[in-house]
């Protein structure tokens, strides 16, 4: 049974491996055509191979399905995080288009929006199970820790067999219809679990790929880097890098020590 980590205390084991979720446990992020419409979006949804061009994340992807062109969904993301807009700002925009896409859909409620949105933007590597494998082989207690939402992360983590998922985004409901999420400290900082727990734990394994990887794979006990973000740097990183197979590899044999 997967468990949801929302403390430090929740842990089961002092021996753990920590692992990203979107171009770690799954290829890159999901692409379409530039200019495209949400149209397009769905047939790659559905698996239709398409020309691409174009980077489609989990959080952009829903809002462009509601009718949110990416680049507009990421500027206003620029917005709050700088603090030109609130929060409460951001928020009652993505709700609001959440609840259109609800209403002009053949959906119910929003508890069935979020389920069929995530089976069909889940897309595990073949050998994404293998990983978990490995680790669990080694005594380590697996988890996936993403930016992208809680919800996501069980579904992957049910796929693969990890033991937990760390608590960053959470939807929330008010009857049928969409309410504000809910996120947690891990969620704009996933190096913030190592800080609360690396005087408790004997051992953090992290497995990652992206800028946002980068701080919490330094200071993990062992690190582990698909390279597949042209703007991350892996030679300077302290971390074992390379493709996911390579990375698979030397899981398969890891040891202790950096």
């Amino acid at each position: 049974m997967v468990y949801i980590l929302r403390r430090p205390e929740d842990l089961k084991s002092d021996r753990m491996a920590l692992m990203d979720l979107e171009g770690t446990l799954t290829p890159v992020k999901r692409r379409i055509p530039e200019n495209s419409g949400k149209d397009e979006l769905l047939k790659v949804l559905e698996g239709e191979p398409l020309e691409e061009a174009q980077e489609i994340g989990y959080w952009s992807g829903l809002n462009f399905l509601a009718g949110e062109r990416p680049e507009k969904y990421f500027e206003r993301v620029k917005d709050w995080k700088s603090g030109d807009s609130s929060f409460e700002e951001f928020e009652e925009k993505n709700v609001g288009l959440w609840n259109i896409f609800l209403e002009e859909s053949d959906f119910k409620t929003a508890k069935e929006v979020v389920g069929w949105y995530n089976k069909k933007f889940l897309n595990l590597r073949l050998d994404a199970e293998k990983l978990v494998d490995y680790c669990q082989e080694k005594g380590l207690e697996t988890g996936i820790i993403t930016h992208t939402s809680t919800s996501l992360a069980l579904e992957a983590a049910v796929e693969v067999g990890a033991d937990f998922v760390v608590e960053t985004w959470s939807f929330n409901f008010e009857g049928d219809r969409f309410d504000f999420t809910e996120y947690k400290d891990y969620a704009l900082d996933k190096n913030k679990l190592i800080e609360e727990i690396e005087d408790q734990k004997e051992f953090v394994a992290f497995f990652g790929n992206g800028e946002n990887d980068i701080e919490i794979a330094e200071n993990a006990d062992k690190a582990f880097m698909v390279e597949n973000r042209g703007e991350v740097e892996y030679e300077g990183l302290d971390a074992f890098t390379g493709s996911f197979q390579q990375v698979l590899r030397e899981a398969r044999n890891m040891g202790e020590k950096k």
